[in-house]
């Protein structure tokens, strides 16, 4: 409260106010309606209004209950027969001029708190509205999942059964004899994809075979080469190649350079088997040293001897794996042939049946879920009416 209204204006204020207010008072006091005249010339609405709103709880606060409350004291002083009639009416007037936009005000405060809190109560109900709506929404949605997976079974189930039907026939209708015939056709069928079988890792292997004898025999094919070519002294170097030995330790500032290295170099190339002249990288430069036909030569066959050592164990992991191949295969075709022809039409049908009784159960499962998502909907549902009522009420309180 402002400092401009001292506690005992205050305290004039409202002793004054509920004085004559009181009705067993049959008078209209003139200290009452001067104190409170004085009070209110003096102080701003504000103050009054905190007045009323904090020390004088019964008095009134909106503009209907203030007109009624000084109609009753214009009536009080008119039965009283003052002989300051008139100047009280004045005073009276004024004071319920003063009191009014202070009323007004409280009572357009009060009415605002009130309207916000019901806005707020139903703004609450709306949003609990709204999630529940939208629960039920994706509850159906998944209704409507679990729907299309019983359809889907339904399908699946259907295709089975047709499936079955001429297997069962089969079974009822083939006599013994006739499957006598069919297991003896399909053990010559299962011997003979053996056999074949067998004959192609057979080939394959021998072709490998043959690929692993060239590369052992690269290293002799690499000295024939050699002696043809009138090149003595081939196999001493190629000894020390293979032992690992060190052709050169000074290299230009490029490390050392191996004997194996050399063998296969254009220098080894050039100086045993001769040279042809190729131009040069750039424009004018003299004519270069390049190995002639036999070098190159010479130097594919060092290659195919350094080489070998690794495609050898290459081969020999191809064979290792068609052997594994193979085993599988004969395995499988085996399996694939273990039952009889009637036996495999058994199976086949108790297989079909048993994938037809699991669509079933999964087909109940479902339903038990699509019976919760309807469960839940109803609870759902039953939670809005209550909330839809309250909010029409609220509504109704709205000023």
């Amino acid at each position: 409260m402002s400092n401009s209204l001292s506690v005992r204006d205050q305290n004039s204020f409202i002793s004054s106010y509920k004085s004559l207010l009181n009705d067993s008072d049959k008078r209209i006091h003139k200290s009452d309606i001067n104190t409170l005249n004085r009070i209110l010339n003096k102080c701003d609405k504000v103050e009054v209004g905190q007045l009323l709103m904090t020390k004088m709880e019964s008095c009134p606060k909106d503009p209907a209950a203030l007109k009624n409350t000084f109609s009753k004291l214009f009536d009080k002083l008119e039965s009283q027969n003052s002989k300051m009639h008139d100047k009280k009416e004045e005073k009276l007037k004024n004071i319920q001029q003063k009191l009014a936009p202070v009323v007004q005000d409280i009572h357009k405060n009060e009415i605002n708190a009130h309207n916000a809190k019901v806005n707020a109560e139903i703004k609450n109900l709306a949003d609990d509205l709204q999630l529940i709506s939208r629960n039920v929404s994706q509850e159906k949605n998944e209704i409507a999942k679990l729907q299309e997976k019983i359809i889907n079974a339904d399908v699946q189930i259907k295709k089975l059964h047709n499936e079955i039907k001429p297997l069962a026939d089969a079974l009822k209708n083939t006599t013994p004899e006739d499957f006598a015939a069919k297991d003896a056709r399909r053990l010559k069928d299962t011997e003979a994809k053996i056999s074949k079988l067998e004959a192609q890792k057979n080939a394959e292997i021998s072709t490998l075979n043959k690929k692993i004898a060239v590369q052992e025999n690269s290293r002799a094919a690499l000295l024939d080469f050699a002696r043809n070519k009138g090149v003595s002294g081939a196999e001493q170097d190629l000894i020390k190649a293979e032992s690992g030995a060190i052709y050169d330790n000074r290299d230009m500032g490029l490390g050392t350079i191996s004997w194996r290295e050399h063998l296969g170099s254009d220098k080894y190339a050039i100086k045993h088997f001769g040279y042809d002249l190729k131009e040069g990288r750039r424009q004018f430069s003299d004519p270069i040293k390049v190995p002639n036909h036999d070098g190159k030569q010479w130097q594919k066959l060092v290659q195919n001897v350094d080489e070998a050592p690794k495609n050898i164990k290459d081969l020999q992991r191809q064979i290792s794996q068609l052997k594994n191949e193979y085993k599988s295969n004969i395995g499988q075709v085996k399996l694939e042939n273990r039952l009889s022809a009637k036996q495999d039409i058994e199976q086949r049908i108790n297989s079909k049946q048993e994938a037809i009784h699991s669509l079933e159960m999964s087909k109940e499962m479902v339903s038990g879920q699509i019976k919760s998502c309807h469960k839940y909907i109803s609870v759902q549902e039953a939670r809005k009416t209550p909330l839809i009522v309250k909010m029409d009420e609220l509504k109704s309180q709205i000023k």
